[in-house]
């Protein structure tokens, strides 16, 4: 609702074509010189929090930059300044790096889309399994946040009677899905429950399967219990760095993908003749030999 109403602000206050559509379907926000601007366009050079704070103000500034930056080239193309050499070498270079940059990308688009699977960042962590170390130990625990004392007694008795964890947090849990997602994961020791200054201590000392007391903290009572401990130098579960694992060999396939595509070029130019190579050491010579000329004119003058 806010947005269309933002929309039909737009087009009522910024422009007098209301409804003037491009060939897309997009509404038109300015024109100079036959460079045009379209509401799309603003929409994707602006940050979506920037854009929902107050979009008819983001657009009209948006848009003043623009007509500006437009002013600008075409006044700089009017003086001919992309014909100046120091001028033309730049655009040339910007040339060059903006299509060298659209072509790596085309060339790595599948490796990106294919992505890296399970299996093969499986086979990087058994085969480089001694890479992988804890730098301090983790636990993993279950948290529970109630609304009174008497909720997290009976939540305290009711695992103690061996009541599942999921029941228990439905039950007695202010926020239970939460309760139960973080009791699968393990955490550094140094930060687990960091937020709940009292919890903290107790993971350091309660035993495996132990409870701690009860304890209130900003209107709510917290127990922790300790499921299960890694201590520091052992090997993390696959899991826990499977995210990275798949960065890293993402990276790497990239770069081995862009070295073969580099390579095939390369031998094709060779084989076409389009490259031609000449003695750099005739070259390096030649500078030495000015260099001496150049020495001995200073010492006789």
């Amino acid at each position: 609702m806010r947005y269309t109403l933002h929309i039909t602000c737009l087009i009522f206050a910024m422009t007098s074509c209301i409804g003037q559509d491009v060939e897309n379907g997009d509404h038109l926000i300015a024109e100079v010189q036959g460079k045009k601007l379209t509401l799309n366009e603003v929409r994707d050079n602006i940050p979506a929090n920037i854009y929902e704070r107050d979009s008819v103000a983001t657009i009209q500034k948006y848009r003043k930059n623009w007509i500006n930056r437009q002013l600008m080239l075409q006044e700089g193309k009017r003086l001919e300044l992309d014909k100046k050499p120091g001028v033309l070498e730049k655009l040339q270079k910007a040339e060059e790096e903006v299509l060298t940059t659209a072509l790596i990308d085309l060339v790595q688009k599948e490796i990106r889309e294919e992505g890296i699977t399970y299996e093969e960042a499986q086979n990087y962590y058994e085969n480089y399994r001694d890479q992988f170390t804890l730098k301090e130990e983790h636990v993993r625990y279950r948290h529970l946040i109630a609304e009174s004392m008497s909720a997290a007694q009976n939540a305290k008795n009711a695992l103690q009677r061996g009541i599942s964890w999921e029941e228990v947090a439905r039950r007695y849990s202010v926020d239970p899905e939460e309760a139960i997602q973080n009791s699968t994961q393990f955490y550094p020791t140094s930060t687990a429950a960091i937020d709940y200054g009292s919890m903290n201590p107790y993971l350091q000392i309660i035993g495996i399967t132990e409870i701690s007391p009860i304890s209130e903290e900003n209107g709510n009572f917290h127990f922790v219990q300790l499921r299960e401990e890694r201590r520091e130098g052992e090997h993390p579960d696959l899991e826990w760095v499977l995210d990275q694992i798949k960065k890293w060999l993402l990276v790497e396939k990239q770069r081995r993908n862009i070295k073969a595509y580099e390579r095939n070029l390369y031998l094709k130019a060779e084989s076409n003749n389009e490259i031609k190579l000449y003695d750099v050491h005739n070259l390096e010579k030649a500078k030495e030999i000015q260099s001496n000329l150049e020495s001995d004119t200073i010492t006789s003058y």
